[in-house]
């Protein structure tokens, strides 16, 4: 008997809901603070109040319904300071994956008297920058950026509650287990004509969700790695009022690691040249 071929496919209904306080106690600094969640099934009108913490919304739902809280559930916090320092801006966020793990039982991970699963894991990502302009002269400016994506970030037990949409994901397109080092120079020869340079670096660990909630929690860039290397260089002309050319190079460097502990790099040149109007 062929049992695929009376295997079918359930949709659910997926929900994303969030909220953030912004403040700005001072001219030039900005902080936000906020919740999402995402969960299924059925819109629940409470994730709409916009004092209600999520945390205890998903709590008052499990109550109702009598079984443990199952929502996915992130915490958020951005800073951005501008001009406090000279000509300069430091900017930062954090997200926190997965505020509780009630639902985590046998009833939804089978039982496995070998396995110990871990109650307390944090799973997070940042990012923090700075840009200085006008230094060591007019015109340019400079960006140094950082990444970190832990393991399993993004990631939840229920496939319809993962933090994704129609399965492109939600948050930093890298994925979880990876980390960006970002450098890039701006600079305006004159009215007209700028020129950017940049380049970056990934590390990029397993894409798996397998073994989320085993203990011990895998570390940093666990599995296969995969190394990327970017290299840029833009030329902006106005040729006139908002008509521009502009050029493009990109080199390309992969390195990806193979089960044999081996590596396959690979190198590509990308050459572009476009006219645009009004973009």
């Amino acid at each position: 008997m062929n049992v695929a071929a009376f295997s079918r496919d359930i949709f659910r209904n997926k929900f994303f809901a969030w909220h953030t306080l912004m403040v700005s106690p001072l001219k030039g600094l900005d902080i936000s603070v906020g919740e999402s969640v995402v969960y299924s099934d059925k819109l629940e009108l409470i994730y709409l109040m916009p004092l209600m913490f999520y945390f205890l919304a998903d709590d008052y739902i499990s109550d109702l319904e009598g079984k443990p809280g199952d929502a996915n559930i992130q915490f958020f916090f951005s800073i951005s300071s501008k001009n406090h320092l000279k000509n300069t801006h430091f900017y930062g966020t954090l997200f926190i994956d997965e505020l509780t793990l009630r639902g985590i039982s046998g009833s939804i991970i089978p039982d496995n008297p070998s396995v110990i699963f871990d109650s307390n894991r944090l799973q997070l990502g940042y990012t923090a920058g700075t840009s200085i302009a006008d230094i060591p002269f007019n015109n340019l400016s400079v960006t140094l950026e950082y990444t970190k994506i832990y393991p399993f970030v993004y990631g939840h037990h229920t496939p319809a509650q993962t933090y994704t949409n129609s399965s492109y994901l939600m948050g930093h397109w890298m994925g979880h287990n990876a980390d960006l080092l970002h450098l890039e120079l701006n600079y305006r020869f004159f009215r007209g004509l700028q020129m950017n340079v940049w380049g970056e670096y990934i590390r990029k660990g397993s894409s798996t969700y397998e073994g989320q909630y085993k203990y011990p929690q895998p570390v940093f860039l666990f599995g296969l790695k995969n190394y990327y290397k970017y290299f840029g260089v833009n030329f902006k002309y106005e040729l006139m009022h908002e008509l521009n050319l502009e050029a493009r190079f990109r080199l390309n460097m992969t390195s990806n690691e193979e089960t044999s502990d081996s590596f396959i790099d690979d190198k590509v040149n990308v050459i572009s040249l476009s006219v645009y109007y009004g973009l």
